[in-house]
This record gives structure tokens, C-alpha cells and sequence, in this order.
């Protein structure tokens, strides 16, 4: 329509939703590359987070020893058995693997 403005979405944008949305696609071939690209972004994640614990924490140590401690459990809480068996009930139950 003559003088209706659409916005548009900026081509990095969209670009990077996609990538993301291409890294989690089960149909994806290139499975070497989506697991090397999700560890690539958990381990950015990961010492960004702790870099900002470090600054956050600097002059308080027992503080960052608790923030260590928390992601010791979660680490730990991450690979408890029910976990491990409702991840191994998923994929052994998906139609694909029939």
C-alpha cells in the first residue's frame, strides 16, 4: 500500500536465527558440525559466565567459592540417572530408530 511503512528485519538477524535454527535441526547431514558448533556456543557461554563471576566476585572469595560449588551440583545434578533415563527413553521410543 503507497505510504504504509513495513519494517524489515535486518539481514544479520535473521541470519544468525537461522544458523541457530539449523544447529538443533535433526534433519541436518552434518551432524560433526552442529555438535562442534552447540559445544563451540556452550563453552562461550560457559567462560563468559565465569569471567563474569571472577570480576562480579573479585573481592569476595567466599562468593565465587559458593558460585563454584553451585556449578559443581549442577554439573552433577545434569548427569543424575533419571536424566540419563528420560534422555535414553527418547531416543529409543522415536519413530526413526523403529
Amino acid at each position: 500500500m503507497p505510504g504504509q511503512r513495513f519494517r524489515r528485519q535486518s539481514p544479520p538477524t535473521w541470519v544468525a536465527s537461522l544458523a541457530i535454527m539449523r544447529l538443533f535441526d535433526e534433519s541436518a547431514a552434518e551432524l560433526k558440525a552442529r555438535l562442534i558448533g552447540i559445544c563451540g556456543i556452550l563453552a562461550v557461554l560457559n567462560i563468559g559466565t565465569w569471567l563474569w563471576a571472577l570480576a562480579a566476585f573479585y573481592d569476595k572469595p567466599a562468593l565465587l567459592g559458593v558460585a563454584l560449588l553451585i556449578y559443581g551440583l549442577g554439573l552433577r545434578h545434569a548427569v543424575d540417572a533419571d536424566h540419563i533415563a528420560a534422555i535414553d527413553r527418547r531416543y529409543s521410543f522415536s519413530p526413526s530408530r523403529r
